[in-house]
């Protein structure tokens, strides 16, 4: 597997370019969201999640050999939106969501 893929996908968003574990974490993010009626504050809070827990492993990997990401591993990390409503539209997915106004 090559990791070069996530630099690509940084770039043109396809998502045939993005790693096999990203496209997994968005399409969690994603069924919680729109399956399970996550709301976008606690989704967002998923992938910042899935953020920090891939950095903390890369540098638990680079431990020993430097202190800071490599251009590949931070390209990997830039391909995990911050955003529910970017991982839905990476995906092509356009969930029928009801919005009630709730006073």
């Amino acid at each position: 597997m090559k990791l070069t893929r996530a630099l690509v996908a940084q770039t043109d968003g396809s998502l045939a370019q993005l790693e096999p574990f990203v496209v997994a974490a968005l399409i969690m993010t994603t069924i919680l969201h729109a399956v399970h009626s996550v709301n976008r504050a606690d989704s967002n809070y998923v992938l910042s999640t899935i953020r920090v827990l891939l950095f903390g492993a890369f540098m638990f990997c680079n431990k020993g050999r430097r202190a800071s990401l490599t251009a590949v591993q931070q390209g990997v990390l830039n391909t995990i939106p911050k955003d529910v409503r970017t991982a839905l539209k990476r995906l092509n997915v356009s969930p029928d969501i009801i919005r009630y106004a709730c006073c």
